[in-house]
């Protein structure tokens, strides 16, 4: 979805001291920061780059466009190879942190600890926030401060495109544990906020994933804390061609060993331990249905090779499932193309 802005609005992203910007930088000139901090929640955005330097930007100018005051931007650079600070030199009020690469929950984490907000709110380096993402869910907490995070819809954004398809919003239901093992409801980090003290309760984010980081935290902070959602899209996520979640033999396993390592606490209940079972199973035919799916468009092209490596990957965690789903397709699929080709051969 593309939205038209007002002259006002465009100059506000380009320059976040425009009037119409929500954005404040701290002990900016005139932007009387101490007294919005007396009577409005303090927000920080953390933004984990490695090797995004390309897409700050736009990152950053979403946050600019929010609706609701944003009291701290810090962006964490987990040891990229290209040059994010290049980029933040036209953004003053931007905080960047630098570490060694540790990967995106360390990275995650570095930036909460740093930030001095009650509030915290995620978004990845090519991702995008909507305007009123950062307002809605502060209406949510104010509606339930029980809440440990909050959070809304996201669509999906082709980033070469600009193109931009809505995802069906989730939400858990009135078990928010039973609802985390049925699967991540949430789908996209950016659409979610956090309290900050939870944060620091539940010890963040677990560096030693090197997928599925968030969707272990959602379970853990649903075994403590209620969860509130709403359906309005919230956030963008941006489709390229180098998204972790592109290769689907590394989600799944990491996806499954998120879920089964609350296993031991989900036979607490039977309906937990049932929910468990029904996330495994909804995990492997998700990520073999479109491994599937994605391998047949790719016949025949230069992704077929990766697509063949990924669904050897799968092939270890769910053989049954890919002979059950991916096989017949496939072959048919290639048996389909073998005949176009003699087809053509023999038209000649």
């Amino acid at each position: 979805m593309r939205s038209t802005k007002s002259g006002a609005t465009a100059r506000a992203l380009r320059d976040p001291a425009a009037p119409g910007s929500a954005w404040t930088a701290p002990g900016a000139p005139g932007a009387k920061a101490e007294a919005r901090a007396m009577t409005a929640p303090r927000v920080a955005v953390v933004i984990p780059t490695y090797n995004y330097a390309r897409f700050l930007e736009a990152a950053l100018t979403s946050v600019y466009a929010q609706t609701a005051a944003v009291a701290e931007i810090i962006v964490v650079d987990d040891g990229s190879d290209d040059d994010p600070a290049a980029v933040l030199a036209g953004h003053p009020g931007v905080r960047l942190l630098r570490q060694a690469h540790r990967g995106l929950g360390a990275a995650r984490n570095t930036g909460w600890q740093a930030a001095d907000s009650e509030y915290i709110v995620f978004l990845d380096a090519d991702d995008r926030l909507r305007p009123e993402a950062v307002a809605y869910n502060l209406e949510q907490f104010a509606a339930r401060p029980d809440c440990g995070f909050v959070y809304g819809a996201f669509a999906n954004l082709k980033l070469a495109t600009g193109l931009s398809d809505p995802v069906e919003f989730e939400t858990p239901g009135g078990d928010p544990v039973a609802g985390f093992l049925r699967g991540n409801h949430v789908g996209m980090h950016g659409a979610v906020m956090y309290r900050r003290a939870v944060l620091a309760e539940l010890g963040g984010f677990d560096p030693t994933l090197a997928a599925c980081e968030d969707y272990d935290l959602y379970i853990r902070a649903a075994f403590r804390f209620p969860t509130a959602g709403r359906p309005e899209v919230l956030a963008d996520y941006g489709r390229h061609d180098r998204n972790m979640s592109r290769d689907a033999g590394m989600m799944l396993k990491a996806a499954l060993g998120v879920l089964r390592r609350y296993e031991p606490a989900a036979r607490q209940r039977p309906e937990w331990l049932a929910a468990l079972r029904e996330g495994e199973a909804g995990l492997i035919r998700t990520y073999v249905t479109d491994w599937a799916n994605a391998y047949l468009w790719a016949i025949g092209t230069r992704e077929q090779i990766a697509l063949t490596r990924q669904g050897l990957k799968i092939a270890t965690v769910a053989p049954l499932t890919v002979a059950r789903v991916a096989v017949d397709p496939i072959l048919s699929g290639l048996v389909r193309r073998l005949h176009r080709r003699l087809a053509l051969r023999l038209a000649r």
